[in-house]
């Protein structure tokens, strides 16, 4: 009996372990072109938002153009590259991706593949909360 409840207890604790692993997502799945808006998602590729377009830099690199569409005209773009790092221990267990650049750190919630969440860390490397919600227009 005694060994039954021992190996019960092994497998609830594989089982809660296995619970807390981070979902291996590759960065390659969020190559293309994306529409965010904040509080949630965008209803349609057509609306307002962030216009954001991940493309390779190299291997171990992403560009990041973000422009603003605003009455249906799109403004000015900004552009930052990214380096794919590990995920910070601090980090909340949903975020798959992380991103490094001298503007700050991003966490991404590869939630399929047409929906991101973008989520920057705070100062302590937390990630506390998403800013933006993307939705897929248009594969890498």
């Amino acid at each position: 009996m005694r060994r039954i409840l021992l190996i019960a207890a092994a497998a609830a604790i594989a089982v809660s372990a296995h619970a807390e692993e981070r979902f291996k997502v590759s960065p390659i799945g969020i190559y293309g072109i994306w529409l965010g808006a904040q509080g949630k998602l965008p209803e349609t590729c057509k609306s307002d938002g962030f216009v954001m377009s991940f493309g390779a830099v190299n291997d171990k690199a992403f560009r990041l153009v973000v422009g603003q569409r605003v009455n249906g005209v799109k403004t000015s773009e900004v552009i930052t590259d990214y380096k794919v790092v590990e995920p910070p221990a601090t980090a909340p267990i949903k975020l798959e991706i992380f991103l490094s650049s001298e503007k700050g750190d991003l966490g991404i919630d590869y939630i399929n593949g047409s929906t991101l969440e973008i989520v920057p860390a705070g100062p302590d490397k937390t990630y506390p909360t998403t800013t933006l919600y993307l939705r897929r227009c248009q594969s890498g």
